[in-house]
């Protein structure tokens, strides 16, 4: 039974019967000596007693109902309670907070900003005037996929450990019609200007990442981002330093990356610019593969630094630097703030003349490769050395590019919401190649321009094209059209279709044309290629399904005794996918399917079938304190003919020897996220691995790591 002394302890009675007194006191007082010397005193006790008594009444209300309830009911409420205002703060931060750099979270009236709800754009500025705004991902979901590698590692050939080079398994070609030396076998381990992410917050904002593998692997990532001089300055830095040794001889990876941003806009968004510094440096040891591949297969050694390796002192680098600054500027006057007949402020915007965008960067890559036996073995079935001594290949690419472009929107506009949008421009792009050979420097031109047209209320169809004036790229263009339609209206649909057009027709990569180095030499004059894209896509509330036809024209590859090869004939390659997010209740399920299926097999060698699966059980524990997620995953791509690789271009090429493929790699893995900021895992990585099945190969002559532990963390500061 619920007593008034339970809930109203005889101590706080005490105290409110002396207020109390203390109030008649003042009121005789009042009565006897006057009005005047004793009205504030009764004023402000009598307050005071008055907010006691509503306080005490709400302790005493909230404490009987809680008294004659079911302890889980009461959890079960309060939790609820919390996860409403969570979603009135979310959405009172993303549908009615201005989230742009000079706005002060103190400033903002009758909302709570949640410092977690932090928001980014990547690349250009453009992102964010255009409203493509992502927000950092917070959730226990994947963390166990560290890799830099997306959407998995598996979708990949590599060569058997994190930070080495890699070749994606999906078949896709390079539609850029500038100068360009092709390197992308490094590229998920680099941080590249359209992959910087800048920051738009209240709160300061870090994060700490590290992540622990076999043989001494350590992944440290650090990321911070924070506002200055009353928040019209921002500065973020994001570091990475990667090392694994591996598990085979000579397999060392040592990358260490960091990128410097910084942000400026005026009080009224008039003027704005974005910076960013990129600094690059990947070292790796170059072994070439296992010597005799039957000492895997047979499984004959188990201790994997016993293996016999092809390259015993061979070892490459990439490291680049780059400058980056982009800068906006309103030519219309910034809208005012008036009030309406009721008070409501409102923004007045005034006559739209567009925007200018400028963009200027400077960059400078460097590639080496070093071994100190040219005459090994292993190059002799494809080249013989100029220097038998040693080899010491070096190439550097120096770039300047200037952009200008101009565009009709004005503050606070989207595309989306204009009727028609438009823009032109043009870049101005200098390079200076050189290293092994003499320098050669190329100038070009590029004019680009777009459109974009709504059309009724459901419909979008935008279209670029731009068309290279200059040097070694001249008369190169592309053409690029997309349409998307709502199954409905934006706010209520049905999902989306999008389908889009593309057209390239480029000069053929520096790399292939025109190449010196100790092992490799050669020169030649290829046909510009030509690329047809089409496809489209089905998009609706965490589903996705699409196709695309890529028709490829003049295409160039390696072949199998690594040279240049161009193939006339027109080539075809389809591809279909299917991309899924589920959750049931307390269970998740993500798929990643891909078919593809080229016409010619011979030159375009790909495994048909790629697919992901990771299937979990998510739930709170510890009262909601913390939540553990228990799960697996599961990968398998179909059997092929995988591509080689070549150290001394640090390229791949076709091979006719070895099928890789076929093999499901199965892991098993535990998060736990300790309230909203610290999340950890613990994963059995290709935990089959410890079946007599030895046919996991990254690539040709280079067996994927066996199965092994991993474990992490990440941790958010941002209050």
């Amino acid at each position: 039974m619920c007593t008034f002394g339970s809930i109203f302890p005889e101590k706080r009675i005490m105290n409110i019967k002396r207020k109390l007194y203390t109030t008649f006191a003042f009121i005789i007082l009042f009565t006897t000596i006057g009005k005047g010397q004793a009205i504030e005193g009764i004023q402000d006790t009598t307050k005071r007693v008055a907010d006691t008594l509503i306080q005490e009444r709400k302790s005493i209300d909230y404490q009987t109902d809680t008294i004659s309830e079911d302890p889980k009911e009461i959890r079960s409420k309060e939790r609820a309670r919390e996860s409403n205002r969570r979603r009135k703060e979310r959405k009172s931060f993303f549908h009615n907070a201005d989230t742009t750099l000079h706005n002060d979270s103190l400033k903002v009236k009758d909302q709570v900003i949640d410092s977690l709800l932090v928001q980014y754009f990547i690349a250009d500025i453009d992102s964010l005037s255009l409203g493509n705004l992502h927000t950092i991902d917070t959730s226990i979901n994947y963390i166990q996929d560290y890799d830099p590698k997306k959407p998995n590692p598996h979708f990949y050939e590599s060569i058997g450990n994190i930070g080495l080079p890699v070749q994606s398994k999906l078949f896709s070609v390079d539609d850029n019609i500038g100068f360009d030396q092709r390197t992308q076998t490094v590229d998920p381990y680099l941080y590249k200007n359209e992959k910087v992410k800048y920051y738009k917050l209240y709160y300061p904002y870090s994060q700490l990442e590290y992540y622990n593998g076999p043989e001494k692997e350590q992944y440290l990532k650090v990321i911070h981002s924070q506002n200055f001089f009353k928040n019209t300055v921002n500065f973020g830095l994001d570091f990475t330093y990667l090392y694994s040794p591996g598990t085979y001889r000579r397999a060392l990876a040592d990358v260490r990356n960091i990128v410097f941003t910084g942000q400026y806009y005026t009080k009224k968004k008039r003027y704005g610019v974005i910076a960013n510094y990129i600094h690059n440096k990947n070292r790796w040891f170059e072994n070439g593969g296992i010597k005799y591949d039957t000492t895997f297969s047979q499984n004959t050694e188990t201790d994997r630094l016993i293996i016999p390796v092809q390259l015993d002192s061979a070892f490459s680098m990439v490291k680049t630097a780059s400058v980056y600054v982009n800068q906006y500027f309103n030519l219309g006057g910034a809208p005012e703030v008036v009030k309406d007949s009721t008070g409501k402020k409102h923004k007045k915007f005034k006559f739209n003349f567009g925007r200018i965008n400028h963009e200027f960067q400077w960059s400078r890559n460097i590639y080496t490769y070093n071994d100190e036996v040219p005459t090994s073995d292993f190059y002799k079935p494809y080249a013989v050395p100029i220097n038998k001594r040693f080899t010491y290949d070096s190439t550097y690419l120096l770039q300047v590019t200037n952009e200008f472009t101009y565009n009709n929107l004005g503050y606070e506009e989207k595309p989306e919401d204009k009727n028609v949008y438009f823009y032109l421009g043009g870049k101005f792009e200098y390079s200076k190649l050189g290293g092994f050979v003499l320098d050669r420097t190329y100038s070009q031109f590029i004019p680009k321009a777009g459109f974009a047209l709504k059309v009724l209320r459901s419909s979008y169809l935008k279209a670029d094209a731009a068309y290279n004036l200059g040097d070694y790229n001249k008369d190169n263009f592309y053409l690029r059209a997309n349409i998307s339609q709502y199954i409905g209206t934006e706010d209520r649909n049905l999902g989306k279709l999008n389908a889009y057009a593309n057209f390239t027709h480029k000069s053929p990569s520096w790399f292939f044309q025109e190449y010196h180095a100790n092992n490799f030499d050669w020169k030649n004059s290829f046909e510009v290629e030509e690329y047809i894209n089409l496809g489209g896509f089905y998009n609706v509330k965490g589903f996705t399904a699409g196709m695309n036809i890529l028709r490829l024209t003049n295409y160039i590859y390696l072949d199998e005794n690594v040279k240049p090869q161009q193939e006339l004939a027109g080539m075809n390659l389809v591809k279909f996918y299917l991309l899924s997010q589920f959750n049931f209740g307390k269970f998740n399920l993500k798929t990643n399917l891909y078919y593809q299926r080229a016409s010619n097999k011979d030159i375009i060698r790909a495994p048909e079938f790629i697919g992901n699966v990771i299937f979990s059980f998510t739930s709170p524990v510890y009262q909601g304190m913390a939540v553990v997620q228990p799960g697996i995953e599961l990968t398998y791509n179909s059997e092929y003919y995988g591509n080689k690789y070549m150290p001394a271009l640090r390229s791949f090429h076709l091979q006719n020897d070895v099928k890789i493929g076929g093999y499901p790699y199965l892991d098993v893995f535990l998060n736990l996220k300790v309230q909203r900021s610290f999340t950890v895992f613990i994963k059995y990585a290709h935990v089959n691995g410890f079946l007599n099945d030895t046919r996991y190969y990254g690539s040709p002559t280079y067996p994927f790591q066996d199965a092994a532990l991993r474990w992490g963390l990440r941790w958010i500061f941002h209050d």
